[in-house]
Order: structure tokens, then sequence, then C-alpha cells
């Protein structure tokens, strides 16, 4: 009797042992299933290929419809097509949901602002100088104040443009550009897409600008600035530029 029962403990501490090591494994592949779907969740927080695929064609005949059409309508037009692609951008990539601008942000964006407004002082120069049409080209671009109240082109331009086309040209392409080919060539790219999206306007100056800008909000974003600074640039410089101090003008316009 003392034999069989020694034998029953053995066979109970066997398959007690047998059970933690099955439900050890069991713990540590519901931890593994956790983490991927942890992963999985970020992962869906990244824009992928083809969605920014598709957001480029989609800007691309935007802008179309924007510059192509009736020239009185261009900023109800403009301000629908920020509406759209910033919209798709959060879509495309929830992550951009939380968004913010902070202190430290509006410091580093007035920073950027200046710096932009700088180059463009010197481009400016050198465009009515050098660049066939260049003149004719600017003041097409500065006839656009004209189309409606400076504070509602300024509130447009403030509240809905500048933010949505940082948060579609940098938050959304350019980071899915540099997941797809790497940090500094997805900025190349997101570049050349932001100037080349311009191309339906048929103003050579207007695209080159455009590149200009691009690659100034592109390398700063691929070095690691914060989107929430780069809104800010975005924003003080399209008023300041546009509104208050056009390049190669002394005074503020009336």
């Amino acid at each position: 009797m003392g034999r069989m029962v020694g034998r029953l403990g053995r066979v109970l501490r066997a398959a007690g042992a047998g059970g933690g090591r099955r439900a050890g494994a069991a713990d540590r592949g519901k931890a593994a299933d956790g983490l991927a779907a942890g992963v999985s969740a970020l992962t869906r927080g990244r824009p992928s290929w083809g969605a920014v695929a598709f957001g480029l064609g989609a800007a691309q005949a935007a802008f179309a419809a924007t510059f192509r059409g009736p020239r009185e309508r261009f900023w109800p037009r403009m301000t629908t097509t920020g509406l759209a692609l910033g919209t798709y951008a959060i879509l495309a990539r929830p992550a951009l949901r939380h968004t913010r601008v902070r202190p430290i942000h509006v410091l580093l964006g007035a920073s950027s602002a200046g710096v932009l407004y700088a180059t463009f002082a010197v481009g400016d120069r050198f465009a009515r100088r050098f660049v066939p049409g260049g003149p004719s080209d600017i003041a097409d671009i500065y006839a656009l104040r004209e189309l409606r109240p400076r504070g509602d082109i300024a509130a447009r331009l403030v509240t809905v443009i500048a933010p949505a086309e940082e948060l579609f040209w940098r938050g959304m392409v350019q980071e899915g550009l540099m997941l797809r080919f790497g940090r500094w060539r997805g900025a190349v790219l997101a570049t050349a897409a932001y100037g080349g999206v311009h191309a339906v306007t048929g103003n050579f100056t207007l695209m080159g600008a455009a590149g200009v800008a691009g690659a100034h909000w592109s390398a700063l974003y691929a070095a690691g600035v914060p989107l929430g600074a780069l809104i800010v640039s975005h924003q003080l410089w399209d008023v300041w530029i546009f509104l208050v101090q056009p390049t190669g003008t002394t005074t503020a316009p009336a």
C-alpha cells in the first residue's frame, strides 16, 4: 500500500509540473499575442503606402480644381481643399488627432517662419531679376489678396489652410515616404511632391516658391521638429508674406 501511495504521489507531482509548464506556455502565448496586437495598433497609426499614393493623386486633382477653377472662387475652393486633405490625413494616420501646439512650438515656429521669410526676400529679388516672367508671376500671386477681405483670408489661412497642409504634406505624406524610403530620401520626395503639385498653376515662380518652402518644412520635420511647431511656422509665414509684408515691398499693404 505504501508503495502504491508513493507511485500515486509521483504521478500527481509530474502531472502538476506538466500543467504548470502548459499554463506558463499559455501565459507567454497570451503575452505575445498582446504585444503583437499593440504593435499592430501602432502600425495602424502610420500611413500606408497606398494611402499616401491615393492622397497624392487626390491632392493633384484638388489643386487643379482650385487653381484652374473660377478665380473669384479661389479662396472658398482652397479652404475646401484644405479641409478635405487635412481630414484625409487624419483618417489615414489617426495619430495626427493628437497633434498639439505647445508654448515651445510657438517659439520654434516663429523662428522658422522668420528664416523662411528672409530666404524668400532674397528669392524675390532673384526671381524679379533673372526668372523670365518672374515679376508678372509674383504680381499674379499677390493679386489673390484682392479677392476677399484681408481678415477673411487671414482666418482661412490660420484656422484651416496652413494646419491642413502640414497635417497632410508633413504628417501624412512625408511620414509615409520616410517610412518607405528612409528619413532624408523621404523628405526629398515629399518636397518634390509639394512643389510638383503646384505645376497645375502654370506659374513657374509659384512652383519654385512652393518647392523652397516645402524643402524648409520637410527638412525640419525630418530633423525631428514637432508638427505643432511647423503648423505655427506655416501660419505665421502665410499671413506675414501674403498679407502683412509681401516680399519686394517696404510697407504693409493698405
